[in-house]
């Protein structure tokens, strides 16, 4: 848990994919506050004892329409082990294309877990998502519980694991920020995406150029669309390439 499986699930794949459906199984937290994301096409979230029932159903929609892009995102521990023995018993990976993203922290356990869940994967599509990172650049020397230390006396999982791949997902206020204002990642930014900072200022001021109060208010909210949308567009290439 709180390894950011939500924001993965909910900011990032509906950015790459929008239009997506996100199917949310878990009996501790429902994340329906995106219900009306313009980039999320479905927003449902069930308990796991209703989670087979479900599971079926994907089936038929999977026949019926195989250029469909599902998440399905599943709560942590004994949850997941769950929904994954599901899937297998339901051979989902025959009726689609399937990927396996686990998402990890910085941190010992953490690195311990990917080496479970890399076994109850095996041979499956996986990609393991190092969230929260700090900088991309430096992740070799700050990811040690992951990628291994020399001096610290710490194994590499990474190594340990066969090289699995991995992407790096920078942390980033404005994945809660948008989520405060029952938005995704992508919907947030969107504001920002048609017109320039400077174009927008200036029909901004045309709207309110007696109401110096309200004149800044928008021109602060705009300049944090903004600020989100250059963040996707530092990382979105990268995550494009790996999902």
């Amino acid at each position: 848990g709180g390894v950011g499986k939500t924001t993965i699930a909910t900011h990032i794949i509906p950015t790459v994919y929008p239009g997506c459906e996100i199917l949310e199984i878990d009996d501790n937290n429902q994340s329906n506050i995106f219900v009306d994301s313009m980039s999320i096409k479905n927003f449902e979230s069930i308990k796991v004892d209703e989670c087979k029932d479900k599971l079926e159903e994907l089936t038929f929609r999977l026949l019926d329409n195989t250029e469909e892009t599902l998440v399905i995102d599943c709560g942590g521990g004994n949850d997941t082990k769950q929904i994954l023995e599901q899937i297998k018993e339901l051979n989902l990976d025959e009726f689609a294309k399937v990927m396996y993203l686990v998402p990890i922290m910085n941190s010992f356990m953490q690195a311990k877990n990917a080496e479970d869940m890399s076994r109850l994967l095996k041979g499956k599509d996986t990609l393991f998502i190092f969230n929260g990172v700090v900088n991309t650049d430096t992740v070799k020397d700050d990811w040690i519980f992951w990628c291994g230390s020399e001096k610290f006396g710490i194994e590499s999982y990474h190594e340990k694991l066969n090289k699995p791949r991995t992407l790096s997902i920078p942390a980033s206020p404005y994945f809660e920020i948008a989520a405060l204002s029952r938005k995704t990642i992508s919907d947030f930014a969107k504001p920002a995406r048609d017109i320039t900072l400077v174009d927008f200022t200036k029909d901004l001021f045309k709207r309110h150029s007696n109401n110096k109060k309200q004149y800044l208010k928008e021109l602060r909210a705009f300049r944090r669309y903004k600020a989100a949308k250059d963040f996707l567009d530092e990382i979105i290439d990268d995550i494009k390439e790996e999902l």
